[in-house]
């Protein structure tokens, strides 16, 4: 089943909108994805998707990469904490998060596509026993919801907190308010019995495609 990481790379110094800085940092990332023995016989580079903050956390690269297996993510992950330069050299980098996550059963798989160029991550931290009424609900209301818009990915945490993320993709902000609207007004959204299900802490940062994201 497939696996996804998230990376966040925070800059250490230096506004990432420069050209110059943004296109030296996205050239080491892609060298070093291409790099891992992880994706011999994979038929190629697993980055899903590269983002650059617009509303949240500045100065900030937000990496998704899928797995065919947790075990496959698990073996990168500890070529990336032993490299003394992950995806960037290390003069670049404040701080480095990764993040394990597995997309939820009842949905498709993540894949790539022209989605956006806004892409919304919204995560909610759950209520204990709360993941796998959420996964039901969210199988059941899926379909209909994804006649107003497209999901890009559900998905949720192999560690720390119990909480999962769901990302959205939109055209620009207009569309994103107009959707959600009709999403609620229609009634096929939030998925039922889900709201309860959640803590009070959650949040929602907004992020653009960079050139080597292959959502786009």
């Amino acid at each position: 089943m497939q696996a996804c990481e998230l990376i966040t790379l925070t800059r250490r110094s230096g506004n990432l909108r420069n050209p110059e800085r943004l296109a030296e940092a996205l050239s080491a990332i892609a060298a070093f994805v291409k790099a891992s023995p992880v994706m011999d016989g994979l038929g190629g580079d697993n980055l899903l998707g590269c983002w650059i903050t617009e509303f949240g956390p500045q100065n900030r690269l937000l990496l998704l990469r899928a797995y065919p297996t947790a075990a496959a993510m698990q073996e990168e992950r500890m070529r990336v904490l032993r490299c003394t330069d992950p995806f960037v050299p290390a003069a670049m980098l404040h701080t480095i998060s990764l993040e394990g996550f597995m997309p939820f059963e009842s949905l498709p798989p993540v894949i790539g596509g022209d989605f956006g160029p806004y892409y919304e991550f919204r995560t909610y931290r759950l209520r204990i026993g709360g993941l796998a009424p959420t996964i039901a609900a969210w199988g059941q209301a899926m379909p209909a919801r994804s006649r107003i818009s497209p999901l890009v990915a559900a998905m949720h945490a192999l560690d720390g907190e119990p909480r999962f993320i769901h990302i959205w993709a939109y055209r620009d902000l207009a569309s994103r308010e107009k959707l959600r609207a009709e999403a609620f007004a229609t009634g096929v959204w939030p998925a039922p019995g889900t709201p309860q299900l959640l803590t009070e802490d959650l949040r929602s940062d907004l992020y653009f495609p960079t050139a080597i994201s292959k959502l786009r």
